[in-house]
């Protein structure tokens, strides 16, 4: 039963390929297509629903999953599908289902980390699939391309509602990361000096134990949401819930 006095959160990963166009005014443009999408929907201290999709139109886009970075997965991702493992299906009843989940729980945020890659994939992959339903959304004009904001298009086309949107990446530079046994014990820095605070080595710290992640997006999806519920459960305030490059929230040598 659904408790509705709780608040539930969705938090989502996405796996995508991709293909560089050239826009009208000769600007190249990376594309990012969804191929597998899952999400949990979660309170603060349980995971209440999972799910896990694989979008027909891309995956079954010979040319497109061969330039996808982690393509050497796709034979474990057609074992999954021929075992009823995962459902490939279209991209309309993959979205319907999402806004039936978020009506169900009344979900009250959607999150993920780096979530404006996967906003940013959301509205590409909806606009390649169906671009006579998004012409007027994405049109070129004088000044250049348009397209809506990320974030309205999410709420607005997706989700059907207005939610709060949270960048777990964001919450974890500013807590978990400058704690001083992170510091401490997991602390690494990339060529450019910046001290890493990917997914990864953010669950590492949380599980005291070191972690690879399968880069799928069920599995990516729920050690998100587990971390975000170690964020949850920490009494610090937080600044901002949506920060460009996150990483700089984070102090050195504390």
């Amino acid at each position: 039963m659904i408790d509705k006095r709780k608040k539930y959160t969705m938090v989502f990963d996405t796996e995508t390929t991709g293909e560089i166009v050239t826009s009208k005014n000769g600007h190249e443009i990376m594309q990012k297509y969804i191929y597998d999408i899952g999400y949990t929907i979660a309170d603060k201290k349980k995971i209440h629903l999972k799910r896990n999709f694989i979008v027909k139109e891309i995956f079954e886009n010979v040319n497109l999953m061969n330039s996808a970075y982690y393509k050497s997965k796709i034979p474990m991702y057609n074992e999954m599908i021929e075992n009823d493992e995962v459902d490939i299906i279209p991209f309309a009843e993959i979205v319907k289902t999402i806004q039936k989940d978020i009506q169900m729980y009344n979900v009250k945020a959607v999150a993920a980390y780096n979530i404006s890659f996967d906003l940013d994939a959301f509205m590409q992959t909806t606009n390649t699939i169906y671009p006579n339903q998004f012409q007027m959304l994405f049109r070129t004009t004088k000044k250049g391309n348009y397209a809506p904001d990320t974030e309205q298009f999410f709420q607005k086309y997706i989700a059907r509602r207005n939610l709060e949107i949270i960048d777990i990446w964001t919450l974890a530079c500013q807590t978990l990361c400058n704690q001083k046994t992170f510091q401490t014990y997991y602390k690494q820095e990339t060529a450019k000096g910046n001290i890493k605070s990917n997914a990864e080595i953010v669950y590492s710290y949380i599980i005291d134990n070191e972690f690879i992640e399968d880069h799928t997006a069920l599995s990516d999806s729920i050690i998100e949401t587990e971390i975000l519920q170690r964020i949850q459960r920490i009494h610090q305030k937080i600044e901002t819930k949506f920060a460009f490059m996150p990483y700089r929230l984070i102090q050195k040598n504390i």
